[in-house]
């Protein structure tokens, strides 16, 4: 009985012995298998997304706000229509100065390109216009303050010098005269607005400009987002 009993030990601790050699070994294979892995991976993420991109891509969108509660936001909270349209937004060097006989008078340039008398805007050289249904409002107004950037951004892209719009959002009150807009450059990444208290997101990301543009091309707003031809529409 006690030779029987030393026998067994000695088959336990042999068996656990060659049991735990063989998980090392492929303790080992597996973490020299996940390295190569993770290298693949990291290699391919360089190759399809680049390290810039991955910084680019940092919008994203939150629920915080409901429809209703968006809704309730300056300028939709006044808004009874809204307009997405299209302009010539370029300066005619024509228009720079005006030459009378011998002298050159400057002449001032009307802003932008977007021009309205009393409140009303001036449809004369605008290319395109949309009005927004309810269902563009709330996808507009979840752009505008349903997104963040997934990584805090501190310093902003301040766009580039330039400033000619194209593409505006333009906000009518219950008496049908515009009480603020918002007109936008793509090229130059940079917009305005008539009272300061528009932006394009809540918080700034790099992709602001993307979405509301990927936003109008969706109406059918062309010029400005998808070409900056006018010939066509002159």
């Amino acid at each position: 009985m006690r030779f029987t009993k030393i026998t067994f030990l000695i088959f336990v601790l042999f068996s656990f012995s060659k049991a735990f050699g063989n998980e090392k070994r492929q303790t080992t294979d597996t973490t020299k298998h996940t390295v190569k892995i993770h290298h693949k991976i990291s290699y391919n993420r360089r190759h399809v997304l680049p390290d810039s991109l991955l910084y680019y891509n940092d919008c994203v969108f939150t629920h915080r706000y409901t429809v209703i509660q968006r809704l309730g936001k300056y300028p939709f909270n006044k808004a009874v229509k809204i307009l997405a349209i299209s302009y010539n937004g370029e300066p005619d060097p024509n228009d720079d100065v005006k030459t009378i006989g011998d002298t050159t008078t400057p002449r001032k340039e009307k802003p932008h390109g977007l021009f309205f008398h009393n409140d009303t805007l001036d449809l004369s050289n605008i290319f395109e216009i949309k009005q927004l249904t309810a269902e563009q409002v709330a996808k507009l107004t979840n752009i505008m303050f349903n997104t963040k950037a997934r990584i805090p951004n501190y310093h902003p892209d301040p766009g580039r010098k330039c400033f000619e719009p194209r593409d505006a959002l333009i906000f009518y009150d219950k008496k049908g005269k515009v009480f603020d807009y918002m007109e936008i450059c793509f090229e130059c990444m940079m917009y305005e607005s008539k009272s300061n208290k528009l932006f394009l997101t809540s918080v700034y990301c790099n992709q602001q400009f993307d979405l509301i543009k990927k936003f109008l091309i969706s109406l059918g707003i062309q010029f400005g987002t998808t070409t900056t031809d006018a010939s066509k529409y002159n």
